[in-house]
């Protein structure tokens, strides 16, 4: 990454620090080495939206409308 990517990450990371919402993984902490980042999250076994979208051989407005209610 290059220095402003490596600042955009840091920003992110703050604001992710800050978030509490019961729809949005909680980040606790992070930790930096000299080739890596790392991020100390709730463990999440619900799986991807993409996938759960690209494996429904259906996918109406009305499910979309669920997933972004419960998202929000």
């Amino acid at each position: 990454m290059n220095e402003f990517e490596k600042e955009m990450l840091k920003s992110e990371i703050v604001n992710l620090k800050k978030l509490d919402h019961p729809n949005i993984l909680k980040m606790y902490e992070s930790y930096e080495c000299e080739k890596r980042y790392y991020i100390v999250t709730d463990i999440c076994l619900g799986g991807e939206l993409f996938e759960e979208i690209t494996t429904r051989k259906h996918f109406s407005e009305y499910d979309a409308a669920v997933i972004m209610k419960n998202l929000l």
